[in-house]
């Protein structure tokens, strides 16, 4: 039972010798952005922590998506165990949106895990947390924290953080509503401060495990990777400046932790997804409805909303209250502020369903984020045949898997969930999960042209993150072959010699636990495995020490 917020002790009190796990996250790190940048010499602090550690890919989840890509992280689950796929997703047997947040998480979390053996855990800005209960350590929320129920732990942290950094901020800015050079200025400004937040944390509290995480490599990337990659001349070098800034930026702040390292202790840098360059927009929902299966009343509507979204939006970055009409606005009011694509010419079919503009009784099927959910009984009014539901869904999946890019080739796989996850039992999943195989981004948009496919000026989320570490237990040089974001739960785990539930499925390297493979018999997929009775001493001999460092 956790009691009472610690009181930290400087780590030359006690505990020498013990690792803690300290993470930097990087929403959005992707090698394609960070090697050019540590061959350049942009990153020094990245360069040395992978010159003497060990470095590889990072599988995200499917879909590359930040939530439920963190969520993984934390809990060592698939998302189709944790049911939660993207931000949105149709609730079970309904026609209703469900928004997901941590309030929607279950499932035990590594640090809960941590904090109930008394180690104390620093979390700042996981994008998807925020405190619901007393907190060993430190915490400070991401940017999806619920409006009303924005709060740290423990209480007065955030007027700490306030004069340590000259007022913190969560996000930047919309960056739907502002320019690149007032993008870039909020992303510097906003990630210079997390990283003095970082520092005055470590320095206050040198919690025995410690995450931190960076999104202005994510905001950056949005908008500045196409131009990077697919652009030429000035335009390609200004972006590729705009995205080293950030980066070095993030670099400063994973100085400052390996700063406060100590030789002994666990490094990583992480990332949830990658990015890669997408010319393309597929509006997967403009395929339904021009197919018969999605019926939405948009025109008017979307021209009215689109209008009066932009001209609030300006209004507000104008007078530079967006953030704080979004905050303290009432509920009532919040859905003329604007919402993600909708004021770039496009509608979003959360927005529509919101607004009751779908048409269930003549719905079939319906795309959120990069989920298919179908309808048989629409057209009835009645219980669907049998048969019925699966020849719809494989109509679907054959004719969204043989669209053709404008660039030609193959645009996107649609997966059954059972096929996207191997999991013969998956928790409330769309009927189909999308994901993309070539140069166009999937959408669950309504561009007002009508087409089915818009030149993108946005990069996207690609699979493929990035991993980096640092022990001197552990070897050097680069992985042999890709971890995913759910192995990282158990590996910190056992790194503080605490056995991994068996619900979590990921699957620690042995190679990369400092004290060797904890496990009977050797094997690294069985996370079951009874600890021998040295093991057993071991643990509660290194838990007991960390608590002495930790409580003092």
């Amino acid at each position: 039972m956790i009691s009472s917020f610690p009181n930290f002790l400087p780590r030359d009190q006690g505990g020498e010798g013990m690792s803690r796990v300290w993470i930097v996250g990087l929403d959005g790190g992707s090698w394609n952005v960070v090697r050019p940048l540590l061959e350049g010499g942009r990153m020094p602090n990245l360069g040395a922590l992978v010159e003497g550690g060990v470095c590889g890919v990072l599988r995200s989840t499917v879909p590359p998506v930040t939530c439920p890509a963190w969520f993984t992280f934390s809990t060592g689950l698939s998302p189709s165990r944790l049911g939660i796929y993207d931000f949105y997703s149709l609730r079970p047997g309904g026609r209703h949106l469900r928004y997901h947040s941590y309030a929607d998480l279950q499932e035990v979390e590594f640090w809960d895990l941590l904090m109930e053996e008394g180690l104390s855990c620093g979390i700042l800005n996981d994008p998807l947390f925020y405190p619901r209960k007393r907190h060993l350590g430190f915490a400070v929320p991401g940017f999806i924290t619920p409006v009303d129920e924005f709060r740290s732990y423990p209480p007065g942290l955030m007027e700490e953080l306030d004069r340590a950094t000259g007022k913190y901020e969560v996000d930047q800015e919309d960056m739907n509503i502002v320019d690149d050079e007032t993008l870039l200025e909020d992303c510097l400004r906003v990630e210079g401060k997390r990283v003095k937040a970082l520092s005055y944390l470590l320095d206050k509290y040198p919690t025995d495990f410690f995450l931190g995480v960076f999104t202005g490599t994510d905001r950056i990337c949005h908008r500045f990777l196409n131009r990077a990659f697919l652009s030429s001349g000035r335009e390609r070098d200004e972006a590729w400046e705009a995205i080293a800034a950030v980066y070095q930026v993030v670099d400063e702040g994973i100085g400052e932790v390996m700063e406060r390292a100590a030789d002994e202790d666990y490094l990583m840098v992480i990332s949830d997804h990658g990015f890669a360059p997408r010319s393309w927009n597929l509006h997967v929902n403009q395929y339904l409805s021009d197919a018969g299966l999605l019926r939405v009343k948009v025109r008017g509507w979307m021209e009215r909303a689109g209008m009066t979204q932009r001209s609030i939006g300006k209004a507000l970055h104008g007078l530079g209250l967006m953030r704080v009409a979004k905050r303290f606005a009432p509920r009532r009011l919040l859905d003329l502020f604007p919402r993600g694509e909708s004021i770039l010419g496009e509608a979003m079919i959360h927005d529509l369903i919101s607004r009751g503009r779908v048409s269930w009784e003549e719905t079939s099927a319906v795309c959120i984020g990069y989920g298919v959910y179908l309808n048989p009984e629409a057209h009835t009014g009645e219980a669907a045949s049998p048969g019925l539901e699966p020849r719809l869904l494989e109509q679907v999946r054959r004719e969204l898997q043989g669209l053709v890019a404008p660039s030609g080739g193959g645009v996107l796989e649609a997966l059954t969930p059972y096929s996207a996850y191997d999991d013969p039992h998956p928790v409330d999943p769309p009927h189909l999960i999308l994901r993309e195989t070539g140069d166009c981004q999937v959408r669950s948009t309504f561009a007002v042209s009508g087409d089915l496919f818009t030149p993108n000026q946005r990069a996207g989320h690609s699979e493929e993150g990035i991993f980096v570490a640092r022990h001197p237990a552990i070897p050097s040089g680069e992985l042999e072959s890709p971890l995913s974001l759910q192995d990282l739960a158990p590996l910190i785990l056992e790194t503080y010699g605490i056995p991994a539930p068996a619900a979590m499925r990921g699957k620690v390297t042995p190679e990369l636990l400092p004290h060797g493979s904890a496990r009977e018999g050797g094997d690294s997929g069985d996370v079951r495995g009874e600890r021998t009775r040295r093991e057993k001493e071991r643990i509660a001999a290194r838990i007991a020490d960390m608590r002495r460092r930790g409580r003092g």
